[in-house]
């Protein structure tokens, strides 16, 4: 039986912006209908129930993660924080850019990213409303693999790899990118690329500035020889942002590095 407190806790919640269906979903289906309707009889009617319930399951789906993680946050924040996201319309832009992201990508990966967006926003140290907006916009043009990719930036056996430097105009032809591709694809076993993607993964992960070359160059007498590529400081925060504030085994808030 639970106890008043967590009754309590349950009817005191702060209820999150309403999430409404997006208007490009509606768009598609009705595209989607549209070239089904030469079907006659009971095939449309089939067609319009497969079309529409896939964003119907995704919005539910939705919902319903952000209520049960903002339920956790909300033992770990104070009261006063939450009240004020009721009014807050940058928070609400928040929650409404990445349920359009959400509604467009079947990933659970993608889905966890944008619901601990949501959470981190709804924090004291919340980055400015732009970069969120910036930083929902990636998770929406990269792939699963981008970000896995960027994550492998963070190991702290990628200092051992042979360097190289992502502002040489002929890098990818550096044997130090095998190197690096070799250890990422052993440091991530989920991550199944090959090669040449692993390079289109690199060059967009540097044209948006998460990854770069920071230090110096080093000489001996033998060669030139150059570190490794980093993560940027762009690129950490938006690697804080879409990870989960809380524990996920005790629901207590992450210490912040």
């Amino acid at each position: 039986m639970e106890s008043d407190d967590t009754t309590r806790k349950r009817v005191n919640a702060p209820s999150i912006p309403e999430v409404p269906m997006p208007d490009g979903s509606d768009i598609a289906r009705d595209i989607g209908l549209t070239l089904l309707s030469v079907l006659s009889g009971p095939a449309s009617s089939i067609a319009a129930v497969l079309i529409r319930s896939p964003i119907q399951k995704r919005n539910e789906e939705w919902r319903i993660q952000l209520t049960r993680a903002f339920e956790h946050l909300h033992e770990q924040v104070d009261e006063s924080n939450f009240e004020a996201l009721k009014q807050n319309e940058e928070f609400a832009t928040t929650v409404l850019h990445a349920t359009k992201v959400a509604m467009f990508t079947h990933r659970k990966e993608k889905h966890e990213m944008l619901r601990n967006a949501v959470l981190n926003s709804a924090l004291p140290d919340a980055p400015v409303d732009d970069e969120r907006l910036v930083f929902l916009n990636l998770v929406d043009e990269f792939s699963v693999a981008h970000v896995q990719v960027l994550k492998a930036f963070r190991l702290p056996g990628i200092r051992d790899v042979f360097g190289f430097s992502l502002e040489d105009g002929e890098w990818r032809k550096n044997t130090g990118v095998g190197s690096l591709f070799d250890f990422v694809t052993a440091s991530v076993p989920e991550l199944d690329i090959k090669f040449d993607f692993f390079i289109q993964i690199l060059s967009l992960l540097h044209a948006r500035e998460l990854i770069g070359n920071t230090h110096n160059e080093a000489r001996n007498m033998f060669s030139r020889i150059t570190h490794t590529p980093e993560l940027s400081a762009f690129g950490q925060r938006f690697l804080d942002f879409i990870e989960s504030p809380l524990d996920e085994q005790t629901t207590d808030l992450r210490p912040r590095g």
